[in-house]
This record gives structure tokens, sequence and C-alpha cells, in this order.
């Protein structure tokens, strides 16, 4: 790499990160309005300024955490004020509204990351006997396979997935004997509009057709 390409790289990464603190929610945005919604967005919001807080002191660099947090608090009263306007819709209605996709930031974020790399690699998830002692008997391992070759490459909790099943993301299955977890349809759609509404980095790429 060029020094140049290696400055670029540099400031590149610099930039999404502040880019982030500048991540602001939509007053106008109806689904806002669902507290599932908001909530996930708040999360979203708060996980993405402790994370770049611990980056950047991790590396010596100088980071206005104070003012990303007040930036967020400063939106989030604005965001109220405007849902005060207006009569809020019954919340049955809100929650229930039918969708054809889960949105992203709704999902737990450690189900979120199993799900991502169940999508993103096309893994097998298998049930398989817990560790020694473990309070539950047994949890999910993801398999990588190329050709006639599989490989371990990492164990999830039953927990984590079971907040997957809830959503109807995945759903549980037999296969040649073994307990497996399958992408839905949902599952599918809701990682592709993940892709297209930039809220996932995953990329084109990653897509998935549904069946």
């Amino acid at each position: 790499m060029t020094p140049n390409a290696s400055i670029k790289l540099i400031l590149n990464y610099d930039c999404n990160f502040y880019r982030g603190y500048a991540m602001l929610l939509d007053k106008n945005d109806e689904k806002l309005r669902n507290t599932i919604i908001r909530t996930g967005q708040f999360k979203e919001i708060a996980r993405d300024i402790l994370s770049k807080d611990r980056e950047f002191r991790k590396y010596g660099r100088n980071i206005d955490t104070g003012g990303a947090i007040k930036r967020a608090l400063e939106n989030a009263y604005k965001l109220g004020l405007q849902h005060a306007k207006f009569p809020a819709q019954e919340e049955d209605e809100m929650e229930h509204d039918d969708q054809d996709f889960v949105n992203w930031n709704v999902i737990p974020s450690r189900s979120r990351d199993a799900f991502s790399s169940m999508m993103q690699h096309h893994l097998i998830v298998l049930e398989v006997p817990n560790t020694p002692f473990s309070k539950v008997p047994t949890q999910w391992a993801m398999y990588f396979v190329i050709g006639d070759e599989a490989s371990l490459l990492k164990t999830v909790s039953k927990s984590t997935m079971l907040q997957l099943i809830k959503l109807g993301l995945v759903r549980e299955t037999s296969v040649v004997g073994k307990n497996a977890l399958i992408p839905t349809a949902l599952g599918i759609d809701s990682w592709n509009n993940s892709i297209s509404s930039g809220l996932n980095p995953g990329g084109d790429y990653y897509k998935l057709q549904s069946e």
C-alpha cells in the first residue's frame, strides 16, 4: 500500500468513527413511535458512543464523548417534543403492525452478531452438548463448511439464539437426526433489508434469495 493510500485509509477510518456521532433520530419517522423500534435505536446510539470512546482511548486519541452524549440527549428530547404534538397510535396497533422484515436495530446485539455470522458465512448451526457443569445441557455450534470439510467457527448460548427464534428470523428443524437452526423467509428478508438500509455493513455481496 502506498503512503497516500495509507493516509486515505486512516482518514476514512477517523471519518467513519466521527460520522457515527452524528447519527441522529429522524423526528418525522413514524416507526419511532413503536416502543420496540425506538428502544432499539436508543440502545444502538448508546453502544456506538461507548464503543468509539473505548476505541479512541485505547490508542490515546482525543474524543468528545461528553459532547456525543449531549447531542444524543438533545436529539431524544426533540423527538419527544415532536411526538407530543400529535396523538400517539394505539400501542397494539404499533406493536403488531405487519412488516415484511424485522428492523436490524431491534435485534439484541449478541443475537444480531450471531445471526450476522450465520447469514454472511452460510454457517450450519447444530445443537451440541454444553461444557461440563453448565446449567444448560446444550448449546448451538456454528460450523463453516467447505466442500466435504466442516470446521467449528464458534459456539453460541441457547439464550442468544432464542431471541432470533422469538423474532421469527430462524427456526428449529431436524437434519439427519440433529437439531438444527435455519433462517426463515422473514430472516432472509430482514437480512437483505439491513444491507439495503445501510444498517448492516455486509454489502450487496451477501444478499440472499428467499425460498
